[in-house]
């Protein structure tokens, strides 16, 4: 699993004679570094950790897997659906057991639940839930830690972490853009939907939004969205903190194709 590591140096003293600066805290949180941001005297951490759904699950699916070559379509997901039934519990339990651990052992309650990033009008003439194999929330798993930057380290014997407060969301994309004004964090990535009229997949843009504190404390899932096409980096996300809007500029690659009449010359 990989990690980031957090070190805050005193700076409002610097050495003229080369020597090293003042290492006030430290620590090594969970997840690979996306982005940070400091305001009004706090730091906000992001990192993200990606899903591996592929290796215990989504491989062991597959319809060229050893044990699911049936080229009756209707025996395939018969078999596929009592193999994924047996293979869901494990996995599931060894997800859980490893936010345990990225939580210190706590019962998951910095977890902010997001089952869906659908809703019944995207797909209004299906029966049941919309397709939800694009709008998956298992690919990733994001993380926001907040601490104060004057706030003391945590106490104890030669300790210096850093006192950080922690939210986390499962979100549908391993592409990860931040955008951040003074009271709000939205994180945009990259992800697909399915259209079943054209049986194509279309370019998305999902968004997880997070409400800030400015006294450090955990930030709190705000919102969730989608829109068509690519953000085009990450200054493409402008905000309007007095009219409390956020403006994002997104792209659609098209494809083009010509086909030729071969006759004789």
């Amino acid at each position: 699993m990989e990690d980031t590591r957090v070190l805050l140096y005193d700076v409002s003293s610097l050495p003229t004679d080369g020597s090293e600066l003042s290492l006030i805290s430290s620590d090594k949180l969970d997840g690979k570094y996306c982005s940070a941001r400091k305001i009004n005297g706090v730091a906000h951490v992001v990192r993200r950790s990606n899903v591996n759904t592929r290796s215990h699950i989504t491989r062991s699916l597959s319809r060229y897997h050893d044990d699911l070559l049936w080229d009756n379509k209707t025996l395939y997901i018969a078999h596929a659906t009592i193999k994924a039934k047996m293979l869901l519990p494990g996995f599931a339990q060894r997800l859980t057991d490893e936010l345990k651990v990225i939580s210190d052992g706590s019962d998951c309650s910095a977890v902010t639940r997001v089952a869906l990033y659908a809703s019944f009008e995207d797909d209004a003439n299906q029966d049941g839930f919309p397709d939800a194999v694009a709008d998956a929330v298992l690919k990733s798993y994001l993380q926001v830690s907040s601490f104060k930057i004057a706030s003391p380290p945590l106490e104890g014997e030669g300790s210096i972490a850093l006192n950080t407060n922690t939210i986390g969301s499962f979100f549908p994309s391993r592409n990860s853009e931040i955008y951040a004004s003074e009271d709000v964090l939205i994180v945009a990535g990259r992800g697909y939907h399915r259209d079943e009229a054209t049986r194509s997949w279309g370019q998305s843009t999902y968004f997880l939004s997070y409400k800030l504190h400015d006294d450090g404390s955990t930030p709190t899932g705000l919102a969730i969205g989608k829109v068509p096409g690519y953000l085009l980096k990450q200054f493409s996300m402008v905000g309007s903190t007095k009219q409390k809007l956020a403006h994002f500029i997104n792209t659609s690659d098209v494809f083009f194709f010509c086909v030729l009449s071969l006759g004789r010359t």
